[in-house]
């Protein structure tokens, strides 16, 4: 009879080589604050709030209560900033809501709202204190973490997306925007902007606020340059080919070129060839998966075979992508695994290239 494995066995040297592999080397100090030093850093620029953290506002009942909360001693949480050692400026990695609304109230835009324990000061603005208590608000101290630029970008990355306390968490696209501005974004940010690519994936205002069509367009190159970094982790392998591009970038310029025309080559052939585009039957929304599997999957298509393009036909594209195969391709479970992945930017390639490369 086989041997039921003990689920109580653990490997323990395994579980430590997975930790140490993933243990992050991060420099930092703690310090201390008044809130009024911290208004003031903000207000001059000291401070800074990165793009992808300005859009995940709190609503002014959670401002007033939180409020509430300094005005009655209750305990703040740290607040976690990156500084730049060339300019001593700090980006915020947490707390940036915290910040927003302690300026707000000191400069009077905000009015306090459905307060539960001093309910006395609801509908009142902060020049309604004493001049006294204004003063205790000010200098109450916040501790605030503050990590060395020897902080590699990953790391802080990963401690916003662990530690935001936003009512709203920024999507990978909106954190790239804010750590990882650079010559290769910028080309991201203005191909989001392409006619053909908008109409074909009919991608939401909505979602376009939340850097959807960046976060197409960022997979469309990074997938099809190659997927050999790639671990199961979408997140990851993008930030990495980001901040690997925009180096790559400012050194040879030249080289958003190519980038641009292929993207748009791309979107040419299905303007032309399957004009309905990349959602399923030509309505909604087209989904990442969806995507993937037709734009990459050509793209990767057309960097192995460029004159295969002209060959294709409309029908040949009716044929891939309506498909029972191609639909549960691009909808299956655990889609960033990847195999998943692999089948995907690979299934409309095998088709066309069964057809046309002999």
């Amino acid at each position: 009879m086989r041997k039921r494995k003990n689920r109580n066995t653990v490997d323990k040297d395994k579980i430590e080589k997975q930790i140490d592999f993933h243990e992050k080397a991060i420099d930092y100090y703690i310090t201390d604050y008044s809130i009024e030093l911290l208004v003031q850093k903000v207000k001059v620029g000291e401070i800074t709030i990165p793009e992808y953290q300005r859009k995940n506002i709190w609503d002014i009942p959670r401002k007033s209560k939180f409020i509430e909360s300094v005005l009655i001693g209750l305990p703040i949480p740290f607040l976690f900033f990156w500084q730049d050692h060339k300019t001593g400026n700090m980006d915020v990695i947490d707390g940036a809501q915290r910040l927003t609304t302690l300026r707000e109230f000191i400069e009077g835009e905000l009015t306090l709202k459905k307060l539960e324990k001093l309910t006395d000061l609801n509908g009142c603005k902060y020049t309604d204190l004493y001049e006294s208590r204004r003063k205790i608000f000010k200098n109450r101290p916040i501790r605030g973490v503050i990590l060395s630029n020897k902080t590699d970008k990953e790391a802080r990355l990963d401690l916003f997306e662990r530690l935001n306390t936003g009512s709203v968490i920024a999507e990978p696209a909106e954190i790239r925007r804010g750590l990882l501005q650079g010559p290769f974004y910028s080309l991201v940010e203005e191909l989001a902007q392409d006619k053909t690519f908008n109409k074909l994936a009919g991608i939401s205002i909505q979602k376009q606020q939340k850097a959807e069509r960046e976060e197409f367009i960022t997979r469309f190159f990074a997938y099809a340059d190659g997927l050999e970094e790639y671990k199961n982790e979408v997140r990851k392998f993008t930030f990495d080919y980001t901040d690997k591009m925009n180096e790559i970038l400012q050194n040879t310029p030249n080289l958003a070129d190519k980038y641009k025309n292929d993207f748009k080559t791309i979107m040419d052939f299905f303007q032309q060839k399957y004009p309905i585009g990349f959602r399923k039957g030509g309505k909604g929304v087209a989904s990442r998966t969806r995507f993937e599997g037709m734009a990459i999957s050509v793209y990767i298509t057309y960097k192995e075979h460029p004159k295969i393009l002209d060959k294709i036909t409309h029908q040949d594209c009716v044929d891939v992508f309506e498909s029972e195969e191609f639909i549960q391709i691009a909808g299956s479970d655990g889609a960033n695994t990847k195999s998943k992945l692999w089948a995907r930017l690979h299934y409309a390639r095998d088709k066309f290239k069964e057809k046309y490369v002999k």
